[in-house]
């Protein structure tokens, strides 16, 4: 068992209780982490700004490695990453899109298009933008068809009517 003492608190302590640190010879920091985490808290406290700045400087100066390491991370945790958004922009868990899904027998709710045979093979979240419930799961194109239309009833009312009457009219 190695041991070091720590430079600010004065204490010996096991060398496990020490970020590493390629710089110095011993290959650790000389501060342990408690005193390490004071002082990065105190800063921080200080300058909330200089925690968000740092990162920062840190994605743009390693950027290209950056983007490959969260593409990676990514690709290997899909559900989680798909859980976060559906809480994050729909308030459901992933477990509550799949139970819809299932209920909806894997199917558009409006036009029944089987999710295999939609554009990115999954079915889209679709919900009141005013009250933020969540209606149903929807094909891209129903999905979208209802953005275009803002949700407005009345000119879904008067699309349908315009195709009845002109449909197969030229």
């Amino acid at each position: 068992m190695q041991v070091k003492v720590c430079s600010k608190c004065k204490t010996e302590k096991e060398i496990e209780l020490f970020n590493r640190d390629r710089s110095k010879a011993s290959g650790y920091r000389s501060w342990c982490k408690v005193c390490d985490n004071i002082n990065n808290k105190i800063q921080y406290e200080k300058d909330p700004q200089a925690r968000r700045d740092s990162r920062k400087e840190y994605y743009y100066a390693n950027r290209e490695g950056e983007i490959q390491r969260r593409t990676e991370f990514r690709k290997k945790n899909v559900d989680m990453h798909r859980g976060h958004k559906y809480m994050q922009l729909y308030g459901i868990t992933l477990e509550q899109y799949e139970d819809m899904r299932c209920a909806q027998n894997y199917k558009c709710a409006i036009c029944g298009l089987d999710e295999v045979d939609n554009k990115n093979k999954k079915l889209f979240v679709d919900h009141c933008h005013d009250t933020q419930t969540v209606r149903g799961l929807l094909c891209h194109w129903c999905n979208a068809a209802l953005g275009s239309f803002k949700d407005n009833t009345d000119v879904l009312e008067k699309a349908i009517t315009y195709l009845k009457e002109r449909n197969g009219k030229r």
